[in-house]
């Protein structure tokens, strides 16, 4: 079967944006599924893409080729690109005959340049607030706590305090710091590789109440907006055509146990049933009980059986809410 419009220069642009797509998969992925990464990790994994693509637009274009060509072979495409017919131009005085004739393997070598640059601006415009808040916060990791001279820590510190001035004190947080790195350093034996995680555990809310709040709102800021936009897909599966009648509070605890199946799927039932079974003595067993009464069901196993029992009473519904006797005797009666 003959492929249209497969030539050698369509399987050299899709051989390139293979690479490039799958450099930006293999990121995603990892961010998606890693719950644990902080700002700054992100951070370093979107500046590697970035490198990476900007190490393809300079030198793996042409390795990429002789890839291309490798596949041409195979499917027994001619091995070479088809010039277009050029339009003639008047040129100005200051240009020159060979600006205009480029041949067509530099001519896609130059639009799948052109490309690589788009995305390198999409990519540093998307991610430069990403940046700015790892940058703020980086100071708080064990490498830089380990590397950092204390002026530097103080620094950092004050200009965090200055942008987060609701939640952290400015004069407070620059002493702390000061103290933290030694204390850090002297009682965390491999503080290179401490995580903000166990650091977060080694703070002392009541020593170091400043540096821990920071921590926090390190620890908290989310890296990716995919959680956010898998609650919507969520949500469309959830609250379907069958289920339009649902009420706020069951929609949303539907999605919560939706989005959080792996919590959700590590509960035990059985400790839950249990649990519930052990409120037999409390409030929520004598409203239910005293609603049985007051309103029996017509059908079931609740249904009257005698027609002649007596009517209960205001002092009877007292006794019940009430009385520690009646209780036992309502639960033994039932048992």
């Amino acid at each position: 079967m003959t492929l249209l419009f497969v030539d050698h220069e369509f399987i050299c642009l899709l051989t390139v944006c293979n690479s490039i797509l799958s450099s930006i998969d293999c990121v995603n992925v990892f961010l998606q599924k890693k719950k644990t990464m902080t700002v700054c990790q992100t951070a370093k994994m979107v500046q590697g893409l970035i490198k990476e693509i900007t190490d393809l637009r300079n030198n793996r274009i042409q390795v990429l080729f002789q890839d291309a060509e490798q596949i041409i072979v195979k499917m027994n495409i001619s091995p070479s690109f088809l010039e277009k017919s050029k339009k003639s131009k008047k040129m100005d005085f200051d240009e020159s005959a060979d600006e205009w004739n480029v041949s067509a393997k530099n001519n896609c070598i130059i639009n799948l340049k052109n490309v690589c640059d788009v995305l390198l601006t999409h990519l540093d415009w998307r991610f430069e607030t990403l940046n700015n808040v790892s940058l703020d916060f980086s100071f708080l990791t064990g490498s830089e706590l380990f590397e950092k001279e204390t002026g530097e820590l103080v620094k950092a510190a004050a200009d965090l305090a200055l942008k987060y001035n609701k939640d952290l004190n400015a004069s407070e947080l620059t002493e702390e710091i000061i103290h933290f790195k030694h204390h850090a350093i002297s009682s965390l034996p491999k503080i290179k590789s401490t995580t903000p995680l166990e650091l977060i555990k080694y703070s002392m809310a009541n020593i170091f109440p400043n540096i821990c709040i920071a921590l926090r709102l390190y620890l908290t800021l989310p890296c990716t907006t995919s959680t956010c936009e898998r609650s919507f897909s969520k949500l469309k599966l959830i609250k379907s055509y069958l289920l339009s009648t649902m009420n706020q509070k069951k929609l949303f605890d539907l999605a919560l146990l939706s989005m959080e199946k792996e919590i959700s799927n590590s509960i035990d039932f059985n400790s839950v049933i249990n649990d519930f079974a052990k409120l037999a003595n409390s409030c929520v067993y004598r409203m239910l009980f005293t609603y049985s009464i007051l309103k029996p069901q017509k059908i079931g196993n609740c249904k009257i059986l005698h027609l002649t029992c007596p009517k209960i009473t205001i002092s009877d519904i007292k006794d019940i809410f009430q009385s520690e006797e009646s209780e036992r005797i309502i639960v033994a009666s039932v048992a």
